[in-house]
């Protein structure tokens, strides 16, 4: 059987399996509990129940920006805008994003994505992106911890906002070369600098040379592995890198 076809068949299966056996073992909703219609651990009422924010904020000083402009404030970093979508102490997109990170429930990226592009929607901030200047970049993780988890949540959440704003996506241009402890075990901000230090790496700066970077992760906390690729990123000849988070936190 020629590969494509073989590949085509399998995907049809697998969609076909995972239809029977939702059928059959229906999803619970993360936060309620109750039967989810969805093909996702999430009911309609509680993913209504999980806030949206409408606007993008300076990582230095907290206050609104409304453009591309940088912030007025006197503080600098090197992420010239976050867009945060949600609170992490909301609890349902705090057990969202354990299921999707710590669980491997892969299907939770559908809602969660859903809720970016509600977020970017409202806070109409890519209006006045050039999108042959602009790509999305996921927060890498390193080789090892990928293999264990099988995915990087950051990649699927990123390559969605590539596709839904007609961005450029580079999963390659910025690699993880240091498997460092977990950056949610380290507390006070200055260890999570340091050991956050020197683990990134560019290798294909053709990529964001010049280019607007969309930075995307999953939860912004004291802001030290962005800031430490958009470190990197600007060495490299980034024009300008803004943060995306599903929430701020934690």
């Amino acid at each position: 059987m020629p590969p494509r076809r073989f590949l085509f068949l399998k995907s049809t299966l697998k969609k076909l399996s995972n239809l029977f056996l939702d059928a059959i073992f229906p999803w619970q909703c993360v936060n309620c509990e109750k039967e989810s219609l969805n093909p996702y651990p999430l009911c309609r009422e509680c993913f209504e129940k999980i806030p949206i924010n409408s606007f993008f904020i300076c990582p230095a000083c907290g206050k609104r920006i409304p453009s591309l402009k940088n912030c007025s404030c006197r503080q600098r970093k090197k992420i010239s805008a976050l867009g945060v979508v949600s609170s992490y102490e909301n609890q349902i997109i705090k057990k969202l994003i354990f299921a999707f990170k710590y669980q491997s429930i892969i299907s939770v990226q559908t809602p969660l994505s859903f809720l970016i592009k509600k977020f970017l929607d409202s806070s109409c901030f890519f209006k006045d992106l050039d999108k042959e200047k602009t790509v999305v970049i996921p927060v890498p993780l390193h080789k090892i911890k990928r293999r264990q988890r099988r995915f990087n949540q950051a990649e699927l959440l990123a390559k969605k906002v590539a596709i839904d704003f007609s961005f450029s996506y580079s999963e390659k241009a910025v690699i993880k070369i240091k498997n460092n402890p977990p950056q949610a075990k380290i507390k006070h901000p200055e260890a999570r600098k340091e050991n956050i230090k020197n683990t990134f790496k560019v290798i294909r700066k053709e990529e964001i040379k010049n280019k607007i970077v969309i930075l995307v992760d999953d939860v912004y906390t004291t802001g030290a592995t962005m800031e430490e690729i958009a470190n990197i990123l600007k060495d490299a000849g980034a024009k300008k890198i803004i943060g995306l988070v599903l929430a701020s936190g934690g």
